[in-house]
């Protein structure tokens, strides 16, 4: 099993890793996506799925990838397999949002992007990290520290929350229906957002398998590491 793993906002491919180690992979590929290079938010959606497909198809070799995306590397994924479906084998997504597309919705979103944008490269970090963390989606999960700071990453955030942004989304709801390789959607519990999100999208055949993994809140690979693995290893082995 070759394993690719997308990282979320703020985080890093050390937190997919141990998962794929634990599924026991041959090949563990978990890409930082906030350093500057082919698969940073310098390049727009379009131009990082073309980067990440041909570094993909390297680290493979040809053969299909078992991919995890959570968050933000969730979203850059569901890119990527719209794109190339025949380089993936199976794709879980964790608390990833499919798109805003309503135009009052879009514009409102927008501008929160730009407004965090703007405290993430300009406020006092752990006070941005403090206000980052006590989101709602993020209130009943467990707390991830602040990474070390760094005048490129503070760039990076900025342009993951506006180029990377779910307003932006290539692909729409049309495409999610019509993908031809297994998706499994993973959300927690406690994560109210995301749990309907994903239950709406089963009912209405948007979206198709979906597990809710019990106590766990928006980050569930930090909340329920154990239950995550459990359900991400039945669900490759099915």
């Amino acid at each position: 099993m070759h394993f690719v793993g997308l990282h979320g906002f703020g985080g890093s491919g050390r937190e997919l890793a141990s998962l794929g180690a634990q599924l026991a992979a041959k090949k563990v590929w978990t890409p930082e996506l906030l350093t500057a290079g082919p698969l940073s938010p310098i390049h727009n959606l379009t131009t990082w799925t073309q980067n990440f497909l041909t570094e993909l198809r390297q680290q493979t070799r040809g053969e299909r990838a078992h991919a995890v995306g959570y968050s933000l590397g969730g979203r850059l994924l569901l890119h990527a397999l719209v794109a190339a479906p025949e380089a993936f084998h199976r794709v879980v997504i964790i608390s990833s949002h499919t798109g805003v597309r309503e135009p009052t919705e879009v514009q409102s979103r927008r501008q929160w992007e730009q407004g965090w944008a703007e405290r993430f490269r300009e406020r006092p970090w752990f006070e941005v990290w403090q206000q980052w963390n006590s989101l709602e989606v993020l209130g009943r999960s467990q707390e991830r520290e602040a990474p070390l700071e760094s005048p490129e990453l503070r760039e990076m955030l900025a342009l993951a929350l506006t180029r990377w942004s779910p307003t932006r989304h290539t692909f729409d709801e049309s495409n999610l229906r019509q993908l031809d390789r297994p998706v499994l959607w993973v959300a927690g519990e406690r994560d109210q957002k995301y749990a309907e999100l994903y239950r709406h999208g089963r009912a209405n055949g948007t979206l198709g398998q979906v597990e809710i993994v019990p106590e766990a809140g928006h980050r569930v690979h930090l909340d329920m590491p154990d239950k995550l693995l459990e359900v991400v290893s039945r669900f490759f082995k099915s």
